[in-house]
């Protein structure tokens, strides 16, 4: 069977960051024999304000890829990644590429994917999303506050994010359902899909030069964000390893692990502190430190029972 491939988009009212990724999208580099490619935008708003970004580029002229429009009102991102899902498996794609729609791939990204998913007979392969932070950006931010994983190329992983990863269709017909709805508002339903593909068998690897960037609004350049971001993760994580009772005692491994971040962090804020008077550095050491605590703050709200923070409630808090 040729290869079919469906790269999903995932937006909402997000019209002109959307409009540059699908021209980019157009302008990919792929080798010899080329496999199929189309480009599934599913957009989250009733209003369709995706769609006149579509119109717009079908009108220009002659399309490489392509384009297909669909909806999904129900408010949040699992629906918009199964409704993607379920269209690219009935229209027979043999593996499935998500990017988010606030991202932009680099033109052999999508060539990359699929040499490393070959050379590694994986069946799910995730690369890089780098960080480009506005340039007035104060020097605190400019540590791992927006860093995101980095490994080398064939390393094995347990999760991965839908912001940069191919998936063979195999793994969508064995693992169901796909994206825990459950989560709809609160993020993390990528980590417990992925989670449980992993736990059953399938292969998951990092492919270091298939690269994507996200130009981060200066609205996240914020202490607040960074660790309101930081607190969800954990509990989300803390979620992740519950419901899917991966570990023994899997609760009260999140609360002891939670505890050691928290302190942790709380040990290493004088040094922070401290670092904090250099001016090229300013502020890192301690915000990572404060992050440290944030993230274990909630894997212990999620360990003891306490509802996960919903942070997409706001149309943009993904």
């Amino acid at each position: 069977m040729s290869e079919q491939i469906a790269i999903a988009i995932a937006t909402m009212q997000r019209p002109d960051m959307l409009g540059a990724l699908l021209a980019r999208l157009q302008a990919l580099t792929l080798a010899e024999p080329q496999p199929a490619v189309e480009i599934l935008v599913v957009d989250n708003d009733p209003e369709e304000s995706a769609r006149p970004v579509l119109d717009v580029l079908r009108r220009s002229g002659p399309l490489r890829f392509e384009l297909r429009y669909l909806t999904d009102a129900r408010r949040g991102i699992p629906f918009v990644r199964n409704a993607a899902v379920a269209a690219a498996l009935a229209s027979g794609a043999t593996q499935v590429v998500f990017i988010d729609d606030d991202e932009l791939p680099e033109l052999d990204w999508l060539e990359r994917l699929l040499h490393v998913q070959r050379l590694y007979d994986a069946d799910v392969v995730a690369g890089p999303s780098l960080s480009l932070l506005p340039p007035d950006t104060p020097a605190w931010a400019k540590g791992n506050a927006f860093r995101h994983e980095a490994h080398r190329t064939g390393d094995p992983l347990e999760t991965c994010a839908t912001n940069n990863t191919l998936v063979r269709r195999a793994v969508f017909d064995r693992i169901q359902p796909w994206f825990d709805e459950r989560l709809a508002l609160t993020g993390g339903s990528d980590r417990h899909f992925f989670l449980r593909a992993h736990d059953a068998g399938f292969r998951i690897v990092w492919a270091a030069e298939a690269v994507v960037r996200e130009e981060v609004p200066k609205s996240r350049v914020s202490v607040p964000w960074v660790l309101t971001r930081m607190y969800r993760q954990g509990a989300c994580n803390a979620f992740c390893e519950i419901d899917l009772d991966r570990k023994p005692l899997a609760r009260l491994q999140m609360l002891a692990q939670g505890a050691a971040f928290v302190a942790g962090g709380l040990a290493l804020a004088p040094l922070g502190a401290v670092s904090a008077l250099r001016p090229k550095r300013r502020g890192q050491r301690l915000l990572q430190y404060a992050r440290y605590a944030a993230y274990g703050v909630g894997l212990i709200a999620t360990a003891t029972g306490q509802s996960l923070y919903e942070e997409y409630k706001t149309i943009h808090g993904r």
